[in-house]
């Protein structure tokens, strides 16, 4: 469970957010690390790692933020886990900042799970 939201899991988390909003490398470093994970670098590998899956399970979409649309990269899953994992690790700090390295937005899929945990959380 992420330890700032108790009830989620950082896959939850990851997709709530991202149902509400484009994420950011930076919000997922971010997210690992309130879960408790200490090493910086241990941070990104965690990071990279959750990316990758979401990825993979088709539950999100990597890209650049063009004016006020996300532009999914023309890449394959595994170029754009490639291009994320190879400009992570060149960057001095794994701490980036937003912006850098990729912008995240939910798949139709992801949107539903995203939302889901909203509902869930907003049940009294």
């Amino acid at each position: 469970m992420n330890a700032n939201s108790p009830n989620r899991t950082l896959t939850e988390d990851l997709l709530a957010r991202a149902a509400e909003d484009w994420v950011s490398a930076a919000e997922v470093i971010d997210l690992v690390r309130q879960a408790g994970v200490v090493d910086p670098s241990d941070c990104r590998d965690l990071a990279v790692g959750l990316i990758a899956r979401l990825l993979g399970q088709g539950l999100i979409s990597a890209g650049d933020i063009e004016g006020v649309e996300h532009s999914p990269w023309p890449l394959s899953t595994a170029e754009a886990i490639l291009r994320i994992a190879s400009e992570w690790a060149s960057e001095e700090d794994p701490f980036v900042m937003p912006g850098s390295i990729v912008w995240l937005n939910t798949t139709p899929r992801g949107q539903v799970i995203g939302e889901g945990v909203w509902r869930r959380e907003s049940q009294p």
